[in-house]
């Protein structure tokens, strides 16, 4: 049988808690779920500001991409985590509504050269000058044949420090041929380990 409770709530913190409670106790929410309500239950004064920001996260990244986003990203900027540990990491780490805002516009930064990694056609190569860009689009190519994103957290830092074309298209060539001969070399295995060393370099 199919059962729908209805609960009222007064507030919409309340919401937020709730919905937090309920994974808690044995609901269990995915980690894009449940990193949207902590972010947005955080923010306080700065929700609307936090929902803006959320939503425009999801414009320019699928729900499914989500999660893997947003832990690359936490690899470029604070080391390795394993996806199911991600939420404890962020929420323990971000708590006041200034550190959401701020966490918010990072990843709001970050987001266009990640959805570039996922999209060769995406529009953000063309910022990348000729002939570097083909080079550097032909390296993202290369790791999605051998299914290699061990390396993405260091690709992004490269894409959010580096400005010259030229030192992108050398790092991307570097980068794209460790990640390849590794996935050949192990057949796949051993991926942990090479992704602590590429979130160690970023």
């Amino acid at each position: 049988y199919l059962t729908i409770v209805k609960i009222e709530v007064t507030t919409e913190e309340a919401a937020y808690w709730l919905f937090e409670t309920l994974n808690d106790r044995g609901l269990e929410l995915s980690v894009t779920d449940l990193l949207k309500n902590y972010l947005l239950r955080q923010a306080g004064s700065y929700r609307s500001d936090a929902k803006r920001g959320w939503n425009q996260l999801q414009t320019k990244i699928s729900r499914s991409n989500m999660p893997t986003f947003v832990r690359h990203w936490w690899l470029s900027a604070n080391g390795i985590v394993r996806e199911k540990e991600l939420f404890r990491h962020v929420s323990k780490k971000y708590k006041s509504d200034g550190d959401i805002v701020g966490l918010l516009s990072d990843l709001n930064d970050a987001v266009d050269p990640y959805a570039a990694l996922l999209d060769t056609s995406n529009s953000y190569w063309s910022n990348i000058d000729d002939p570097s860009r083909g080079a550097i689009t032909d390296h993202i190519e290369e790791l999605t044949v051998f299914r290699v994103t061990q390396c993405y957290p260091a690709l992004l830092a490269v894409l959010g420090a580096v400005e010259d074309s030229k030192q992108i298209e050398r790092a991307f060539k570097l980068i794209t041929s460790v990640s390849v001969r590794f996935s050949i070399a192990t057949s796949g295995r051993g991926s942990g380990s090479v992704e602590k060393a590429f979130s160690d370099l970023a």
